[in-house]
């Protein structure tokens, strides 16, 4: 496991989203977002581990991530209830 896989699994677990397909697709979707910054951080010249501080300076600890992750669900859900009210 990277060190981005590992920052996915841990942000993805702690923003304990509800169901299997969810979370599987948010953990894709922020690795395919991680791994592009540190794609473009690894073509300035900086190695793996240079890439990944970047990152994580970027996108912040696991807990930040997931609690941003947290709160988007939330409001989606929130929205997805409201608009299931008016059908």
């Amino acid at each position: 496991m990277t060190r981005l896989d590992r920052i996915v699994f841990r942000g993805v677990l702690l923003a304990k989203i509800p169901g299997n397909k969810l979370r599987s697709e948010i953990a894709e979707e922020l690795r395919a977002n991680l791994e592009n910054f540190a794609e473009e951080a690894r073509s300035y010249g900086y190695d793996e581990e240079a890439s990944a501080r970047m990152v994580k300076r970027r996108f912040g600890e696991p807990q930040e991530i997931a609690s941003a992750f947290a709160s988007e669900v939330v409001q989606f859900l929130e929205r997805l209830d409201f608009s299931e009210s008016f059908a």
